[in-house]
């Protein structure tokens, strides 16, 4: 404990007295909906960059084709 109160005001944080105000269980539930919240965001956004890297791969074949068509004609 002492350690940590050491790294704590070592890097000049004030450190807290007594037990605080919030439960354990309360912290949890917080901290799970905040993780919900942050997964959820996560998920969303790499559908996203799968989405955005599945259009520049069709647009590539695309030209790939529209090429070697002209190429044929």
């Amino acid at each position: 404990m002492e350690n940590v109160n050491g790294i704590i005001t070592f890097n000049k944080k004030a450190l807290l007295s007594g037990k605080g105000s919030i439960s354990n269980a309360q912290m949890e539930d917080f901290v799970e909906e905040v993780y919900e919240n942050f997964n959820e965001h996560r998920k969303q956004y790499e559908l996203q960059q799968a989405d955005e890297q599945d259009m520049q791969e069709l647009k590539m074949l695309e030209k790939n084709i529209k090429t070697r068509q002209s190429k044929n004609n």
